[in-house]
């Protein structure tokens, strides 16, 4: 669905900046419909960059793994964005800095794609308990 969203608006030659590396499955099914684009995926975690880079090793030419932030990601004009399954995991300050600093990496007009569990309270099934999904055009 992300590929689908971001294809919508970016050019058949892009680039495309994806926050949060996680196993890299996401990444690997965006990269097989669409041999035009290269990626640009960040991740503050080894571990996760490490389990990224199998998962795209055949399309390695096309996918740059930064460990970081996306601070740490080039500040280039990408051609879309995705943050999937990443605010959860940062308190409320740093999602709302985290999502103004993806945009600004953005051409203008370029579409962000967000995929953010939204728990309703503290409990221990808070992270399954509600999602939302969205983006910005």
């Amino acid at each position: 669905m992300a590929t689908l969203r971001l294809a919508e608006k970016a050019p058949r030659v892009a680039l495309i900046l994806v926050v949060g590396a996680g196993g890299g499955l996401e990444l690997a099914a965006m990269t097989k419909p669409r041999p035009e684009w290269r990626f640009t995926r960040v991740d503050p975690s080894p571990a996760m960059l490490d389990l990224a880079h199998q998962a795209v090793l055949q399309f390695a030419d096309r996918v740059d793994l930064v460990a970081g932030t996306v601070d740490q990601a080039p500040s280039g004009s990408f051609d879309g964005a995705t943050c999937l399954l990443v605010l959860h995991f940062l308190d409320r300050r740093e999602r709302l800095r985290t999502l103004k600093a993806i945009r600004r990496r953005l051409k203008p007009g370029a579409r962000m794609v967000v995929a953010h569990h939204a728990p309703p309270d503290d409990g221990p099934e808070r992270w399954l308990a509600r999602s939302a999904f969205g983006d910005h055009a």
